[in-house]
Parts: structure tokens; C-alpha cells; sequence
């Protein structure tokens, strides 16, 4: 989805709209027509202009027409972070004033919940840059009563996730280069709260970057991104909005990115029918979940192999609705078809998705009562993640508990209390 003409003029007019009497504004504008290139994305978005107030407040707000009128600039900016992106350990800080109602809000969210980012995030390696900004602007607003101070103190240890939205140190990309020390997290990047404390009239949220595959329990059981070659970051926020229940909205960016955009944008479609199927499967609609995710498979047919490991990913979305379904011999056939495609893409069974597939194969069997297969296929499940995963890793709770339930229906209790017991502890240790 590369930059057109139009494209540009869009976020041009929007941003004269807002600053047409507004002569310094209006320079900045005429700067970037003339000068803009994908390469300056992030100064851009650093820079103290129009362009970075408009694009943040329709993040917030969720306003489509605006954020689909920034759409290149969105995707720029997540090529540059990803082109910049490097596992390392890092902690940063960032200073912010926070209405006390979404304070409250977050502190409302018990230690070991998850929170998503609907705009960029922007932090400092310097505790003290984020504690001046909190300083300056508490110094210039005395008698306002209405927010509350926060520094976010955010670890990032990259041994504890596979994947995660790009990040980077902005520094040499920055309008204010090096003196901030500037690290730009993606939209939509996901923290876990570790801890919220008050220090000295400054509330303290630690949090610590997540891996987007464990942020919430339903990914053991599905694939809901799909391994495509590239990311297209219009299509990440409708999911993102999903991911916050707020289906509508997500419904209506979908329907909107579709209507905008030619079919030749395969990921966009593909992320689209994706994330509607998983909302009309949450809307138990499954009919019309069923619908998209075969307009999916339509779309990745005209691009990739039929084996290309995304294909698995959507028989495996289609084994979790016709299970709900009820129809359990065609959910068995779709989790065949996902297990043959990652078997062959990853080579051998030692892989975290085989042993998710296995899972999924085990409750579909005891469903049908057919508790030996049922068995064979958790114990297979449970095989490779011994081998591929640390002991208490959350897919092993989903394990245990489907073991556990067998043995149950079997009256062997003992062997059930067992695995139901391994499953809580790692449940509990999950959550904190």
C-alpha cells in the first residue's frame, strides 16, 4: 500500500481544515508537501506541528475518517520502527497527565492485567526527562484538579516474548534528536500492569512489554493474526478495537477499509475478513463468521500456496466456530487441515502451534465422547510443550484441564484432581 498522490492530498486537506487561519501551521504544511518522504515519517511525528496533534487526538477518539486519511502516515512510521527494531533489554519512562477518571480506571484493572495502546507511545530511557515533563506541567496547571500526575515505568526484557508490535530507539530519527533519549512504541502495543504505586504525590505504573500471543487466555485456542510476509497497520487498529470489545466500531472500520481500499491490498483484506469472522464468532452469529472467513481463504488463494501456513491459522479459526457450532466432524476436519499445514511448514511436531492444534483436536474428541482419542491427542499436546516451553507456561493449564476433564468423565478422580490442581497453579501464576 504504497503512497499515492491522493493519499497525500487527503492528510493535506484534513490538516489545512483544522489550521487554515493559522499561518505558522500553514508553512509546516507547504514544507511537507514539498519536502515529505517516507524516510521522515517519525520526524515528522515528533515534531511540534498540527500533524502529530491531529493524527494522536483521532487515535483517542477513534475517529476513521481521520486515521484512514493518515493511513500512509500510520504505515510509514510502522516501517521505520520496524526497520529499526532491535532485541535488547531496555527501561524506559514516560511522564504523563492522565484525566483522575481513566486513572482510576486503570487502577481498577487488578495487578497482572493487560493494557493496549490505541495511540503511539512515546517514552524516554531517562527517568528524569519524564519526571521534568510531569514537573513542568504541574508547575503550569496548579489548579487543575481534574487530572493526575503518572510516570510510566516500563521494563522490556526480550527473552519473554516472539512477537510484538516494532519498537525503537528514535533518537537519530527524532525533529529533537538525541537530547530525550526517545524510544516510539507501535499502536496497539500491549503492557502487562506489574504494579501501581504512589511515590512523593506521583503515582507509579510499572509495566512490562508484552509477547501479543499471551496477553490473553482465547489465544491458546486460536490463531487470530495470521503469518502473512507484512503488516498493514489500518487493519491492526480494527482489530484493536476488537481486542477492546468495541465490535461496532471495529464492524464499521472493517466494512469502511474494504469499501476504501482495492482487493490488491491483500493484507488489509485478508486482516479484515479476519477480524470480522472473529467478531461475528464472538457475536455467536457463526453463519456469517463462517462467511468471512471463507472470503478469507478466497483472498489468501489468489496470493499465496495453499499450504503457506496462513491457511492454517483460518482452519483453525473455522475449527473454533463450527465447534461451537455443534459440528464437530467439520470442526475435526479443519483442525486436520490446519495440523497437515503446520507439520509441513515448520518441518516437524516441535512446535507451539502443532501442540495448540492437538489441544483443539483433544476437546473436539471428548465433546463427542470419544475419550481415547481425546487423550492421545492432549498427551501429544502435552509432549511437545514439555520439550518447547517453560513448565509453567499458560498453554499448559488448557492441557492439563482437558487431561483432567477425561480422566474426570472416566470416575478416575484422583488422576483428574491432579491435572485440575497443575492446571490452577498455573492459571493463578498467570494472573500475577
Amino acid at each position: 500500500m504504497d503512497m499515492t498522490v491522493d493519499d497525500k492530498q487527503e492528510l493535506v486537506d484534513c490538516w489545512k481544515i483544522n489550521y487554515r487561519n493559522n499561518e505558522s501551521e500553514l508553512r509546516k504544511i507547504e514544507e511537507f508537501i514539498e519536502t515529505y518522504n517516507s524516510n521522515d515519517a517519525i520526524r515528522w511525528y515528533t515534531r511540534d506541528s498540527g500533524l502529530y496533534r491531529i493524527l494522536n487526538a483521532a487515535l483517542r477518539n477513534e475517529n476513521l475518517d481521520v486515521i484512514i486519511a493518515f493511513r500512509f502516515l500510520i504505515k510509514d512510521i510502522y516501517k521505520q520502527l520496524r526497520d529499526e527494531y532491535k532485541k535488547e533489554d531496555i527501561h524506559v519512562y514516560r511522564g504523563q497527565m492522565l484525566a483522575k477518571t481513566e486513572f482510576e480506571q486503570m487502577k481498577s484493572n487488578t495487578i497482572g492485567q493487560y493494557i493496549s495502546m490505541n495511540t503511539f507511545l512515546s517514552a524516554s530511557k531517562s527517568k528524569n526527562v519524564a519526571l521534568q515533563f510531569i514537573s513542568s506541567f504541574v508547575d503550569g496547571h496548579t489548579n487543575n484538579s481534574a487530572l493526575q500526575s503518572v510516570l510510566f515505568d516500563i521494563e522490556i526484557d526480550h527473552n519473554h516474548f516472539e512477537s510484538v508490535k516494532p519498537y525503537a530507539s528514535i533518537s537519530h530519527l527524532s525533529f529533537f534528536g538525541n537530547s530525550e533519549e526517545e524510544v516510539l512504541f507501535m499502536l496497539g502495543t500491549i503492557f502487562k500492569i506489574r504494579n501501581i504505586r504512589q511515590d512523593n504525590g506521583i503515582w507509579t505504573v510499572q509495566l512490562q512489554l508484552c509477547d501479543e500471543n499471551d496477553h490473553s487466555l482465547k489465544e491458546i485456542y486460536s490463531y487470530k493474526k495470521n503469518n502473512l510476509d507484512e503488516q498493514t497497520d489500518l487493519a491492526d487498529i480494527a482489530w484493536l478495537l476488537h481486542e477492546l470489545n468495541q465490535n461496532d466500531k471495529a464492524e464499521h472500520y472493517c466494512n469502511r477499509l474494504l469499501n476504501t481500499f482495492s482487493v490488491n491490498d491483500k493484507c488489509l483484506f485478508i486482516k479484515c475478513y479476519q477480524t470480522l469472522g472473529s467478531i461475528n464468532s464472538d457475536k455467536c452469529n457463526y453463519d456469517l463468521a463462517i462467511h468471512y472467513y471463507q472470503k478469507q481463504i478466497e483472498v489468501q488463494l489468489n496470493f499465496y500456496n495453499k499450504n503457506h501456513v496462513s491457511f492454517a491459522a483460518v482452519y483453525t479459526n473455522l475449527g473454533l466456530v463450527y465447534t461451537a457450532k455443534g459440528n464437530l466432524d467439520l470442526a475435526i476436519k479443519q483442525y486436520e487441515k490446519a495440523l497437515e499445514i503446520f507439520i509441513l511448514n515448520y518441518g516437524n511436531e516441535n512446535h507451539k502451534n502443532v501442540a495448540t492444534t492437538y489441544n483443539n483436536l483433544g476437546l473436539v474428541y471428548a465433546k463427542q465422547q470419544n475419550y481415547e482419542l481425546a487423550l492421545a491427542n492432549h498427551q501429544k499436546a502435552l509432549k511437545i510443550n514439555e520439550q518447547i516451553l517453560p513448565k509453567d507456561h499458560p498453554s499448559f493449564a488448557i492441557t492439563y484441564s482437558g487431561i483432567a476433564g477425561i480422566y474426570f468423565r472416566n470416575n478416575d478422580y484422583d488422576r483428574a484432581l491432579h491435572y485440575y490442581e497443575n492446571s490452577l497453579t498455573i492459571l493463578t501464576k498467570s494472573l500475577t
